[in-house]
């Protein structure tokens, strides 16, 4: 019987001839191929299956080892953690997290913080336990430190990947506003929080059109201006895919942005991420919302305020005049770089444009940098006439210096280049770093408005005695 089933089972192939049929080389019928593939699909769905209880036992182990709850299996695994339990004692990852915070309720508080390089190097440690929510909180708290250390950054950085899937849409933002605030251009980790936000808004349309909720978007207007603003100043190349679900997210939440947020929208961003379309829709909501009016009002009207409310609102004035040349710059782009647009714009909007043009002077003075007050000081030793923040559109010029030469020019700008007006070193980099996005769009800004200008930076005056700072800035101001 099975030799005749497996007879029946095998025919000689379709015009193979004799010799095939007379070796017994046949070609399956399509009853044994369909056994054969359902048996491998089964092996690769237990295959699949087996896996996956795996990675779920190792993640709920990493979990628990996290937490302290179990000690490692074997004696391998006890080596690989035994610097950490030594260390920790199964809680170094919170204590990094509190020593962090306090250091930071010290400096609140005007006293003196503690060293941070210890809880630099603790942190280096604990990296790898620690969970997406205290990663970003980490890092933004060293960034808040102004601690300077790119490798404590990247290894930190190196832990998002594997979890970035867990990040809550507020806790991607503050991990790309934290390279934006430490000038850290790394297109890798903002390639993934672009593309991170993409996944996150698609998600959030289809769960929408599934409950028949009538929300707009998984983030809110002051969260998107934020991860806008951080990918525009860092320079990353958007995909046309994240860029188009960005842009669409973006014009469902201009109507609903107030002044404040209207404000907080950088140049970088309306230049690099926002069609004309966006741009007119932007640029009408700044009008209706009064966005950059108001600016000089400093001073309260009660003659004995409250000291705390006093505090308050002083600092939330400070972050205003922070962030209120944004709007006055973004006018002059538009006015400047794209006239035809601007003309098109309704009366009311660029009746509120105008607005911007003629206080752009009154603007708050900022407070001067360390490299422009050292340039100053040599100026006065050399006996220059200079003046300090002198507005000259929406910017404010950092020393304003009166001519020697009566041949020459009968002022001299001189633009200081601080370490912030560029990006920060790369790993292990050798060459100077690269300008900022900002500082380039404000160069050619005050091209634009025929204002020359002297740059001295941070990187080749470090490098100079007082003496030859000296005989630098005399000869600078001697050839006019």
């Amino acid at each position: 019987d099975l030799q005749a089933a497996s007879r029946a089972d095998t025919v000689p192939a379709a015009g193979a001839g004799p010799e095939a049929a007379a070796d017994g080389l046949g070609v399956p019928e399509r009853r044994m191929l369909k056994q054969s593939m359902a048996e491998l699909d089964a092996w690769l769905e237990e295959d699949r299956g087996r896996r996956g209880q795996g990675e779920t036992r190792q993640k709920q182990r990493q979990q628990a080892m996290r937490n302290g709850r179990v000690a490692p299996v074997d004696v391998v695994t006890a080596a690989i953690y035994e610097d950490d339990v030594v260390l920790s004692g199964g809680g170094s990852e919170h204590k990094v997290v509190q020593d962090l915070r306090a250091a930071k309720a010290a400096r609140k508080k005007g006293e003196a913080p503690p060293s941070m390089q210890p809880i630099a190097d603790e942190a280096k440690k604990v990296a790898p336990k620690l969970d997406s929510a205290s990663l970003v909180e980490v890092l933004k708290l060293f960034a808040s430190a102004r601690h300077e250390d790119s490798d404590l950054y990247l290894r930190l950085l190196g832990e998002i990947p594997m979890q970035v899937r867990e990040l809550s849409p507020g806790s991607l933002v503050e991990a790309a506003s934290v390279l934006r605030r430490l000038r850290l251009r790394e297109p890798t980790y903002m390639e993934l929080f672009s593309m991170e936000v993409m996944n996150t808004c698609r998600k959030f349309d289809r769960d929408t059109r599934d409950t028949g909720s009538h929300a707009l978007s998984p983030f809110s207007p002051t969260q998107l201006v934020k991860m806008c603003n951080a990918a525009s100043q860092l320079e990353t190349k958007w995909s046309t895919r994240v860029l188009a679900v960005v842009q669409d997210a973006m014009g469902k939440l201009i109507p609903s942005m107030t002044a404040e947020v209207c404000e907080m929208v950088h140049p970088c961003t309306v230049l690099a991420v926002m069609n004309d379309a966006l741009k007119r829709q932007y640029l009408e909501r700044c009008a209706a919302t009064g966005a950059g009016i108001a600016a000089t009002r400093f001073e309260t009207d009660c003659a004995a305020p409250d000291i705390n409310q006093h505090a308050a609102a002083r600092e939330a004035q400070r972050r205003r005049d922070k962030r209120i040349r944004n709007v006055y710059t973004t006018e002059f782009c538009i006015r400047k770089e794209s006239f035809s647009f601007f003309s098109s714009l309704p009366q009311e909007v660029r009746t509120h444009l105008g607005r911007l043009k003629d206080g752009a002077e009154q603007l708050p003075v900022e407070e001067s940098g360390s490299l422009a007050g050292q340039v100053a000081e040599i100026l006065s030793q050399l006996g220059v006439s200079y003046r300090m923040g002198v507005n000259c559109g929406p910017f404010q010029l950092h020393i304003v210096a009166e001519g020697t030469n009566p041949l020459g020019e009968k002022t001299r700008v001189y633009e200081c280049h601080e370490t912030s007006a560029y990006y920060a070193a790369e790993h292990a980099a050798v060459e100077e770093p690269a300008l900022t996005a900002e500082t380039k769009l404000r160069q050619r800004l005050l091209q634009r408005m025929g204002v020359k200008v002297t740059v001295i930076d941070a990187w080749s005056w470090r490098g100079m005695s007082e003496a030859q700072r000296i005989n630098h800035l005399v000869k600078l101001h001697s050839f006019q």
